[in-house]
């Protein structure tokens, strides 16, 4: 089992602020975050002062399958977003499969990974026109956390 003791990292909790501590990693988890841990365990023991531990992160706004250089597949975002920290990935209505459908809703949805949770902003309008409003009520039904017209 690989076990890795981060010492004086610079942690951020929304409640405390700011404060270095000690990290305890085995395989890949976080077990144990105190002020100073002292183990008489054979543990490898890294410097933590140039890292950051933060919450779990929201992308609020992934656009998936745009044509613009950056633009790439759901699946490839979903990857991105994991190995960088995110826990949530915000998709907005003005993708390219706009989302005023369940179908559509579900689509996407289906994505959603067991390290990404994938949100789906509703579109407000049909084809985000403006001129007639979704079925809201089967937005909301398909997975839709919010409506916006992007």
């Amino acid at each position: 089992m690989t076990s890795i003791l981060y010492r004086n990292c610079q942690c951020y909790d929304p409640k405390l602020g700011q404060t270095r501590k000690d990290i305890l990693v085995c395989e890949q988890h976080i077990v144990l975050i105190e002020p100073q841990i002292n183990t008489h365990e054979d543990y490898e023991s890294r410097d933590g002062t140039a890292l950051w531990l933060l919450p779990k992160c929201v992308d609020l706004c992934q656009r998936p399958f745009t044509k613009e250089i950056q633009g790439f597949s759901l699946k490839h975002e979903v990857q991105a977003a994991s190995h960088l920290g995110f826990e949530t990935i915000c998709i907005p209505p003005d993708t390219p499969y706009i989302t005023d459908n369940p179908r559509a809703v579900e689509q996407l949805l289906s994505s959603s990974t067991e390290q990404i949770n994938i949100a789906v902003v509703g579109a407000l309008t049909t084809q985000l026109k403006g001129k007639h409003l979704t079925d809201m009520s089967s937005l909301k039904a398909a997975g839709c956390f919010a409506l916006s017209q992007a």
